[in-house]
């Protein structure tokens, strides 16, 4: 359906690594306890890595992938545990072509500091994605 997707501090973790159980309560279901099971169950189906398992030979083909990640951004560094980069090299595993960009002293809210113009968004990808001659 789409031939482009780009990640900007996107939570690509895992069931465990989430920090804030409210907000798998409030997605998926108790995050703990009665229920976790069909909680976690109902997370990994609808996980960015199984869709990527699933249509890995279409994506290789037909869509262009972006990863941005502040690197003061826990989803990049988690306590040693490089959550982001955890993704891209399942995407690599998977031979999805993509970019994985880390950007110096940038957080969570990178978006707010593309709107703000405290950082210069890279453009080019969608200027890409929107050309019609590619």
């Amino acid at each position: 359906m789409f031939g482009f997707t780009s990640s900007i501090a996107g939570a690509l973790i895992e069931f465990k690594d989430e920090h804030n159980p409210q907000y798998l309560i409030n997605t998926f279901g108790p995050a703990t306890g009665p229920g976790s099971e069909k909680s976690i169950e109902y997370f990994n189906a609808v996980h960015p890595r199984f869709y990527a398992r699933k249509n890995a030979e279409l994506i290789k083909k037909n869509v262009k992938v972006r990863i941005i990640v502040g690197d003061q951004d826990w989803l990049y560094n988690n306590n040693g545990k490089l959550i982001t980069k955890t993704f891209s090299d399942y995407l690599d595993s998977l031979g999805i072509n993509h970019e994985y960009s880390v950007l110096e002293n940038a957080g969570h809210m990178i978006p707010i500091e593309f709107t703000n113009g405290f950082r210069e968004y890279p453009i080019q990808f969608w200027v890409d994605a929107f050309n019609p001659l590619l």
